[in-house]
């Protein structure tokens, strides 16, 4: 059950990056989201964040590190 929720997220995740690089940064994303759970199974944030896309703008990745609160975040070129 915690494994469905928790994928569940990440694939919520994952489209609100892409929504959002779409409305404020007029980029057309694929993004790969890993959430991070405590031992009881919570949900403690955004572990990792990789973003395909075909240019990087500027302030994208500060944007996302304040918003998902990830330092974690690749990114590669499609």
């Amino acid at each position: 059950m915690e494994d469905k929720v928790k994928k569940e997220l990440e694939i919520k995740v994952e489209a609100d990056i892409c929504q959002r690089l779409q409305t404020e940064f007029n980029q057309k994303a694929e993004a790969d989201v890993r959430i991070d759970t405590d031992e009881d199974g919570k949900i403690r944030g955004v572990r990792n964040i990789v973003v395909k896309l075909n240019k990087i703008p500027a302030g994208m990745v500060e944007r996302l590190k304040e918003v998902y609160g990830c330092e974690n975040i690749e990114l590669k070129l499609k």
